[in-house]
């Protein structure tokens, strides 16, 4: 643990006196104490209004949202995606490391149906319809009634990356659309066309260190019984 002490000037002999503790291990450990001088007196205004920009950039440090961007990052996730599924055998595509956990054709079933009926969906309705309810989704459920496990491997990956091609296609032919119109969800609250287009964003994140990890634990169960350590820890 270290702690840190410095002095900023900031406005006409306002310094900001300000104390860091950092722990090792996750960010809420960290403590920040700040206190104002202006000549030599506490200013109280100054304290309130410095201690919130401080806290937006060291504590929130968010940048404004680059729709485009996101956009961009969808369309070239289309080739990772083609990638990671590509040269898989049935062996391979079928190997789950538990019972209860998806393989990659199932993997491949929901990113298709997440596509087409939740990502898409959510911001085209909220887009074109503001306060209107999209259709409901189901896709823990839809595993089993869309018998995910039954599906053509090399059909569902196809169907997918297409799909992903019309939702790159219809994003950048938008024109000045409005990202900060919303629906109001009964349990989430407001929630806008930019919340969904970056959750799909993370949806593709969440679900490419998915099998990524599914590959590394299907390559140790062919290993031998050969430590994977050396490689790093996982």
């Amino acid at each position: 643990m270290a702690r840190v002490t410095f002095y900023k000037s900031l406005h006409k002999g306002c310094i900001l006196h300000m104390t860091r503790t950092y722990t090792k291990g996750y960010d809420k450990s960290r403590t920040l104490r700040s206190g104002f001088i202006f000549n030599g007196q506490k200013n109280q205004q100054a304290l309130r209004f410095y201690v919130i920009k401080i806290l937006i950039l060291f504590k929130f440090n968010s940048l404004p949202m680059d729709h485009f961007r996101i956009i961009e990052l969808l369309n070239s996730n289309k080739g990772v995606f083609a990638h990671l599924f590509a040269g898989k055998g049935e062996k391979e595509y079928l190997w789950k490391p538990e019972p209860e956990k998806w393989c990659l054709l199932e993997i491949a079933c929901h990113l298709l149906d997440e596509e087409r009926e939740d990502f898409r969906m959510r911001v085209r309705t909220t887009l074109e319809n503001p306060g209107k309810l999209p259709p409901s989704i189901d896709p823990v459920g839809w595993a089993k009634t869309r018998k995910y496990m039954q599906q053509d491997y090399e059909k569902m990956i196809g169907k997918f990356l297409e799909e992903r091609s019309r939702s790159v296609a219809w994003l950048k032919s938008l024109k000045k659309p409005a990202w900060t119109n919303s629906y109001i969800h009964p349990d989430l609250g407001s929630l806008s066309s930019e919340h969904f287009l970056a959750n799909w964003l993370a949806h593709d994140h969440m679900h490419i260190r998915q099998i990524n990890r599914l590959q590394y634990q299907y390559l140790k169960s062919m290993a031998g019984g050969i430590n994977l350590s050396y490689a790093g820890n996982w």
